[in-house]
């Protein structure tokens, strides 16, 4: 998933606005920060094609729903 070891870490940036953490590999798990980090997400086709009001409710019903990182793809 190179995808996933690509995204800024929304977890820090709730934190601090400035922050610019990624999530890494640690052995065969993932990281934040150096500390264990756990995915509990969803998968979202259609998010690269949508108005940008759709897409800050599907996020937010994804934070709802505790995830921490949501999947998606772009044929662009």
């Amino acid at each position: 998933m190179s995808a996933l070891l690509s995204v800024p870490a929304v977890a820090s940036a709730a934190d601090d606005p400035s922050a610019t953490s990624l999530i890494k590999t640690s052995g065969t798990n993932f990281a934040l920060d150096g500390r264990p980090f756990f995915v509990t997400g969803v998968n979202n086709h259609y998010l690269t094609y949508r108005l940008q009001a759709e897409v800050t409710r599907v996020l937010d019903d994804a934070v709802a729903m505790g995830a921490n990182v949501v999947r998606t793809f772009s044929s662009r």
